[in-house]
């Protein structure tokens, strides 16, 4: 389902029930907020809990006030497509050159001519304007090498650094055998085994493994929500789930409750949070699946 495109046949062809709604939810920005709050970037906090626009303030510090500020119109302006791609994609340490192939193959559904200036320029801006998270990069170079200590149990924000693994928030063990330290001219790799062959690891890539594991806690424990406080007590189901997305099939006669329900769920900071985090969602009701 997470291949298709928004306006293909098939996603259209996922159609409710008479008598049916289709509820589509979205966790919004859920990795961006997750990451805020790991690495304890205030500004961008700040910018959630003021449902603020983090695209918006990226463009801004790049493009300055040159663009449509109406409420309408920045939401499909250039500037703040090119804002989304950044503040999504170079959260974990993507580096100038893949951001411009990025942007040039369309790989994040934004296809752009960006020059390598362009593109030095829209890194340096991010690792600028969010210092905390390139700090949060160099924290979680450190867990990698705490785990390679067999006596190693450091606590940060909800996660134990062990031998090998890192203990996650809901109990959890996220392993990475036969962790290995490698030193070459311009430092030290690590390398993990992961089935088939080595994998490199470095702070970014622990840092995008911890937030996506973080945001699948998020989204586990919503959907057990939901269909505790919907599902279990009537005729609704999850019928669907893509990546930070739920789709509920539900009777037209509870849509306005399963609406209700939806939203507390998809609000409700995790009890191993503080609310410094702010979660938020997309959602709308509709009679096919649709974006």
């Amino acid at each position: 389902m997470q291949n298709l495109k928004r306006t293909s046949p098939l996603r259209q062809a996922l159609q409710a029930q008479p008598g049916y709604d289709l509820i589509i939810a979205d966790s919004s920005n859920i990795e961006a907020r997750l990451l805020a709050w790991f690495a304890q970037d205030q500004r961008l906090l700040s910018i959630y809990k003021n449902k603020g626009d983090p695209y918006i303030d990226f463009a801004l510090q790049v493009f300055g006030d040159t663009f449509d500020q109406s409420e309408e119109g920045k939401k499909h302006t250039i500037e703040r497509r090119i804002g989304k791609v950044c503040v999504l994609g170079l959260g974990y340490q993507m580096g100038w050159k893949k951001l411009q192939t990025t942007f040039l193959t369309g790989a994040a559904g934004l296809t752009h001519d960006v020059t390598a200036q362009d593109a030095q320029r829209y890194v340096q801006t991010f690792r600028n304007l969010y210092r905390a998270i390139p700090a949060y990069w160099r924290k979680c170079d450190t867990y990698l090498m705490k785990m390679h200590d067999r006596t190693a149990s450091d606590q940060q924000r909800g996660l134990t650094v062990k031998y090998k693994q890192l203990l996650m928030p809901d109990g959890m063990h996220m392993s990475f055998p036969n962790l290995k330290s490698i030193v070459t001219p311009t430092g030290t790799d690590s390398t993990y085994w992961n089935g088939k062959y080595p994998v490199n690891i470095y702070g970014g890539k622990l840092t995008e493994n911890i937030i996506q594991r973080a945001a699948r806690c998020v989204l586990r424990d919503i959907m057990l929500e939901v269909n505790k406080k919907l599902c279990d007590t009537s005729d609704a189901d999850i019928v669907l789930q893509v990546h930070d997305e739920i789709v509920v099939h539900c009777p037209k006669n509870l849509t306005q409750y399963a609406l209700s329900t939806i939203d507390k769920a998809f609000r409700r900071i995790p009890e191993w949070c503080d609310d410094s985090l702010v979660l938020d969602l997309d959602c709308f009701v509709t009679d096919r699946y649709t974006k």
